[in-house]
């Protein structure tokens, strides 16, 4: 049912995010096919675009709860208030981005990866499979993924006023999808990291393990079939 008094704020925070989020992807993609080769700073400038694209669809069920508390005490919610919270978010991912752009210019360096963020090792895309799908069925990624599927809960457990506690609650969710997402993420090498098909596979696949009814249901057997894909490469490996 569409809530006919929305929250103040919220009309615009989802709009500006998913604005953000395609302007990533244009960015992203724009970039990604007018480079031919992966420099440094290229490759760790799609790792950001890449995350932006992603990512900050699956943070809008987490926004509109931040935006539905604040407006709940105080009647309103000033944009400021969001854009911190967001950016303490952002700001976690990107630091995941950086790792994991300088992994693939040292994977691309001793030519494990290609160019394009392609794996060119049957091993190590079994490695990849089976440490994503073991992932899967850890203790931590089940409460990572618990807590981004629980905003509210998530918020009130953790509430801290002003835009620093914003920032800070903003990060805490970012810690929290970040252990829920980044094997997910690293299937990248796999299929290519910049491949549009894999990026809009993953960031259904994201955004549905978060969701509070279905999600549980879609992790565990997620994991297996991760594992079974990664058994099934490393025997091909072999071969």
């Amino acid at each position: 049912m569409i809530d006919a008094h929305p929250t103040p704020g919220r009309a615009l925070a989802v709009p500006g995010l998913l604005t953000v989020a395609g302007a990533a992807w244009v960015a992203m993609l724009v970039l990604h096919h007018t480079q031919a080769i992966a420099t440094p700073t290229t490759t760790l400038t799609l790792w950001g675009l890449m995350v932006a694209a992603m990512m900050l669809p699956t943070a809008i069920p987490m926004v509109r709860a931040f935006v539905d508390v604040v407006a709940a005490g105080r009647g309103r919610i000033a944009p400021t208030t969001t854009v911190a919270f967001v950016g303490g978010y952002v700001v976690v991912w990107l630091g995941f981005a950086a790792v994991a752009g300088l992994a693939q210019l040292a994977l691309t360096r001793s030519t494990l990866v290609s160019q394009t963020g392609r794996s060119s090792s049957l091993a190590l895309s079994a490695a990849i499979l089976l440490v994503a799908g073991a992932y899967q069925l850890t203790p931590i990624k089940a409460d990572c993924a618990s807590r981004c599927r629980t905003p509210m809960a998530f918020l009130l457990s953790r509430w801290r006023e002003g835009h620093r506690g914003a920032l800070a609650l903003g990060a805490r969710h970012g810690v929290d999808c970040v252990g829920c997402c980044w094997a997910l993420m690293g299937l990248g090498f796999v299929s290519g990291v910049m491949d549009p098909a894999f990026m809009t596979l993953a960031m259904v696949l994201m955004g549905v393990e978060k969701l509070p009814t279905i999600g549980h249901r879609v992790t565990l057997p997620l994991g297996g079939a991760l594992v079974g894909a990664g058994l099934l490469t490393a025997v091909m490996a072999t071969l």
